[in-house]
């Protein structure tokens, strides 16, 4: 993801042992959804239900806010854990160094927690193919640690866990700007206070945040 001013550039790992069931967990999501309004299968897009753009252009902002919140309850309950990569485009003269600071520090990353995952018999990588630095990015460093990944590429409209890592991503994004003071006018009508945000929303979705081996 990129945010709205192109400042900050990054990317979102969820992490989901498959023997875990979420299926429950998307039950109660859809019956909550049912129950404000909207359509049970409405695919959850963090940065356009903020800016009020493409299909929450007509909603108000009470309207967005249970949306988000009905999400963020789903997201925060889940059997996952998460890891966000955020850069700052400023710091780097081009993009392809950009692109390199991101690639290493993903190798870097797998290889500091090669036991977690190689303690699983298979790896499965969703991505969303919109994205094409970033999926090529991953197939590489993936590629090259591992010797059996399934690669999936499908929209993020298909599947709650990467609309999950979209909201994590944002979230972790929004920290990241207002550590810089780049905020924008409808993330703070949004979510108000910072302080509020902070304990309302990123301090409950951290808890998951994946602590490295080393």
């Amino acid at each position: 993801m990129r945010d709205s001013h192109g400042q900050i550039y990054g990317f979102t790992l969820v992490f989901h042992n498959q023997a875990l069931s979420i299926s429950d967990n998307i039950s109660n999501l859809e019956t909550a959804f049912e129950r404000i309004g909207v359509p049970p299968n409405l695919v959850f897009h963090t940065a356009p239900l903020i800016r009020k753009k493409e299909q929450y252009s007509e909603m108000n902002g009470k309207e967005r806010k249970h949306i988000f919140d009905c999400f963020f309850s789903f997201a925060k309950y889940l059997p996952i854990t998460y890891k966000s990569f955020m850069f700052y485009k400023p710091d780097y003269e081009s993009k392809e160094q950009l692109l390199n600071a991101m690639t290493k520090a993903l190798a870097s990353f797998i290889r500091e927690n090669q036991s977690f995952f190689f303690g699983f018999s298979k790896i499965q990588a969703f991505y969303d193919s919109g994205q094409q630095e970033i999926a090529q990015l991953l197939r590489t460093v993936f590629s090259g640690s591992f010797h059996d990944v399934e690669f999936r590429s499908s929209a993020a409209s298909l599947y709650r866990l990467q609309q999950v890592a979209d909201l994590i991503c944002t979230l972790e994004a929004l920290e990241e700007k207002i550590g810089k003071r780049i905020v924008t006018k409808s993330e703070e009508n949004f979510f108000g206070t910072i302080r509020k945000f902070s304990h309302t929303y990123y301090r409950r979705i951290r808890r998951l945040y994946f602590e490295s081996e080393k």
